[in-house]
C-alpha cells in the first residue's frame, strides 16, 4: 500500500488486537533510515567489519527485498524504555512509559489509549493479552514459589466493548493451583494450557508424576469467559512446556513421557526419561501431527524455546556447545549429549507433513553464541543471534537456507531528538532484540542503540517510512 493510503487508514479508530509470548513477557510498569549488511568477511566482525555493520546508508539485501528499514520508535534519551512491542493479526502495539501506539494493517504506527487500561496486574506478573477485537483475553499469572517457572495465582480476564466502554472482566472459576505453560488464541477464543506444578521445580521434569494425574491440563475460554475443557487430541503421554499460534493453528513443544512398568489406564506412572525433542502441529478440527525435532532418550531441557506461528514452528536450541557436553551462561542441561552437532541448528517445522529445515546460524568459532530470538515472514526465517562473552547481537536472514548477516541503521542526535546517523554524525550502533512479523511482508524489530548500560530503545520497520513516535 502507498504511504499516503497507510496515512490516511491511520486516520481510522485504531482496532487493538494485541497478542503477546508468554514465555518473558513484562507488563508496563507502573504509573526514516536505511539498514545495511554486513560484508561477506564479517562472520567473526572485527574492527572493520563492526564500521561496515553500522553503515546505516548500506541496503538491506536490496536486490532481493528492496525495502529499507525505517525508524517508527525511538527513544528520547539514553535509559528510555520500551515496555513492549507485541503483533497479532493486523495490529502491532508499541508500549512505553506513559504512551502506545498502534499500526493497523500498513498504516504508520500512531499514538492510542492504552490497552492495559483498566486491568489489574503488578509490575512483577507475568501478563499475556492474546486475541483480536472484540474478542481480547488476558493471563496473569503471579509467582508465590521461590523457584520463578512456578506461579500458583493465576488469573484470567475478557475483554469486550460495553455500554460504558471497553472493560477487563474477571473470568470465574480459571484454575489457580497449577503451573502455567502458555496462554494462546485459538478459534476466535484462548487456550491456557498448564502442567503438574512438581515438573517444573527444575529445568526437566521429576518424576515419578501423581499417578492418576494427566501431565496437562487444557481450558478454553470463551468470549464471554466461559470456560470450556476442549479436546484436542493431545497424547496424555506428551508432556508440552510451550506453545504458540496464530488462532487457526497450533504448534507445542515438548517430549514423551516413558511409562514406568505396571501402570493402567487410571494409575499410571512415567519414569524420569523423556522420548525425543517434539513439535506437535494442528490446524483447525485437524489431528495433530507430531515431529521429532532432536531424537533423545532424555530429560529435554526446557531452556529448548518455541517461537513462530502460524506458517511455521521454530524451535531455538539451548544455549550449548555443539560437542555435546558444555553448556554456556550458566545453564545446566540434562539433554547435552543429545544436542551433540545440533546446537547450531534453527530448526523451522512447517508443511501439512511437519518437515523440517536444519538452518545453521553460528560458525565453528562462534560456540557461545545462541539465537535469541526468531520469526517467520513468507519463506523467510528471520533471527537475532547474540554470543554470552563477545560481539553484539546480529541480525541474520535465511532464504532456502542460505545465512546472510544483516545490521541495523545507527542513530544520532539531530537537533536535540534521535534520527537515523548521516554521514558526519557521531553514530550510536544499533543492536536487533526482538522480531515481530506480520504477513505477507511486515517486519518489525525491536533494537537497543549506544552504551549496552544505558541504551536508546528504538523500533526499525521494514518500508513504511514515517516520523518516529518518540518514547519517554
Amino acid at each position: 500500500m502507498k504511504l499516503a493510503a497507510a496515512r490516511q487508514r491511520a486516520r481510522s479508530a485504531v482496532r487493538f488486537a494485541v497478542g503477546l509470548a508468554l514465555a518473558g513477557c513484562q507488563p508496563k510498569p507502573a504509573p526514516a533510515g536505511d539498514a545495511s549488511a554486513a560484508s561477506p568477511e564479517a562472520t567473526t566482525p572485527g574492527n572493520d567489519a563492526m564500521a561496515a555493520l553500522n553503515d546505516a546508508r548500506a541496503a538491506l539485501v536490496a536486490a532481493s527485498v528492496g525495502d529499507v528499514l525505517s525508524l517508527v520508535a525511538v527513544g528520547s534519551q539514553p535509559g528510555a524504555k520500551l515496555v513492549a512491542l507485541r503483533g497479532l493479526g493486523s495490529t502491532v502495539w508499541v508500549s512505553g512509559m506513559g504512551i502506545d501506539a498502534y499500526a493497523d494493517g500498513d498504516a504508520p504506527l500512531v499514538a492510542a489509549p492504552d490497552l492495559l487500561k483498566g486491568l489489574s496486574y503488578a509490575p512483577d506478573d507475568r501478563l499475556v493479552i492474546v486475541g483480536q477485537p472484540p474478542s481480547l483475553f488476558a493471563y496473569r499469572g503471579r509467582n508465590t514459589d521461590p523457584v520463578p517457572v512456578y506461579i500458583q495465582d493465576n488469573e484470567a480476564y475478557v475483554r469486550a466493548a460495553s455500554a460504558s466502554g471497553d472493560a477487563w472482566k474477571k473470568v470465574a472459576g480459571f484454575p489457580d493451583q497449577v503451573v502455567a505453560v502458555a496462554f494462546v488464541a485459538w478459534n476466535g477464543g484462548a487456550l491456557f494450557i498448564a502442567a503438574q506444578a512438581k515438573m517444573f521445580r527444575t529445568r526437566a521434569p521429576i518424576p515419578p508424576f501423581e499417578p492418576g494425574h494427566p501431565l496437562f491440563e487444557v481450558v478454553g475460554i470463551a468470549p464471554d469467559g466461559t470456560l470450556t475443557h476442549p479436546q484436542l487430541g493431545i497424547p496424555r503421554d506428551f508432556f508440552p512446556w510451550s506453545a504458540v499460534s496464530d488462532g487457526t493453528t497450533l504448534s507445542l513443544l515438548g517430549s514423551f513421557m516413558v511409562p514406568s512398568s505396571g501402570g493402567d489406564a487410571g494409575n499410571w506412572r512415567y519414569t524420569t526419561n523423556a522420548r525425543d525433542l517434539v513439535v506437535l502441529r494442528k490446524r483447525g478440527d485437524g489431528p495433530f501431527q507430531a515431529t521429532t525435532v532432536v531424537p533423545m532418550f532424555a530429560q529435554a531441557s526446557m531452556a529448548t524455546a518455541l517461537r513462530g506461528g502460524g506458517r511455521a514452528a521454530l524451535v531455538l536450541p539451548p544455549p550449548l556447545h555443539d560437542d555435546g557436553l558444555h553448556a554456556f551462561g550458566g545453564g545446566v542441561f540434562q539433554d547435552e549429549p543429545a544436542w551433540k552437532g545440533s546446537a547450531s541448528t534453527l530448526f523451522v517445522v512447517a508443511g501439512d507433513e511437519g518437515e523440517v529445515a536444519r538452518l545453521t546460524f553460528r560458525t565453528e568459532a562462534e560456540q557461545d553464541c545462541a539465537v535469541r530470538n526468531a520469526t517467520q515472514l513468507g519463506d523467510i526465517t528471520w533471527a537475532v543471534v547474540g554470543c554470552a562473552t563477545r560481539q553484539p547481537p546480529w541480525l541474520v536472514r535465511f532464504d532456502s537456507g542460505a545465512a546472510t548477516r544483516l545490521s541495523l541503521p545507527s542513530i544520532a542526535l539531530h537537533g536535540g531528538r534521535f534520527g537515523v546517523a548521516d554521514a558526519g554524525d557521531t553514530p550510536l550502533p544499533c543492536r536487533p532484540k526482538k522480531l515481530v512479523a506480520r504477513e505477507p511482508d511486515d517486519l518489525w524489530i525491536e533494537a537497543e542503540c549506544g552504551e549496552p548500560a544505558k541504551p536508546v530503545p528504538a523500533v526499525f520497520r521494514r518500508g513504511r517510512a514515517q516520523a518516529p513516535i518518540v518514547l519517554p
